[in-house]
């Protein structure tokens, strides 16, 4: 996935998400392979600011039909995880205006920790939850 999400996700649709994801990785490599003609032609920078942009509201609309973010790492190291956890949840209630909380979880090796934001603040399970017991 991009760097720009999460690595998974549960989302509304899955067959509208799909196209969505479609339509968003077709966007990444055109402008990818613009931006290398882009220097050559000018007309190519303006189509490249086009596609840009509609990429942008595709991003948009994607963080719209989340509904759990969450992210799976393969060591311990859960802190760095649970920061960039809370940037995901952060841009979904950015997006989201009549969405109150976002419950996300992180899977690090096999410690499981929940984490539940609001408007006003953030909770992290202080205790892992070994996924083997």
């Amino acid at each position: 996935m991009a760097a720009g999400r999460p690595d998974g996700a549960g989302a509304a649709a899955d067959s509208a998400m799909k196209a969505l994801e479609d339509k968003i990785r077709k966007l990444e490599e055109e402008i990818a392979a613009d931006t290398q003609h882009a220097v050559k032609k000018q007309n190519a920078l303006s189509k490249q600011k086009r596609k840009e942009k509609d990429l942008l509201s595709n991003y948009k609309l994607w963080w719209m039909c989340i509904h759990v973010p969450f992210e799976i790492k393969p060591g311990t190291g859960w802190y760095e995880t649970v920061i960039q956890l809370l940037i995901y949840m952060r841009q979904m209630l950015i997006e989201q205006l009549d969405r109150r909380f976002v419950l996300g979880f992180i899977l690090c090796f096999d410690e499981l920790r929940l984490v539940l934001m609001d408007r006003s603040g953030v909770m992290v399970t202080e205790t892992p939850i070994n996924i083997h017991k």
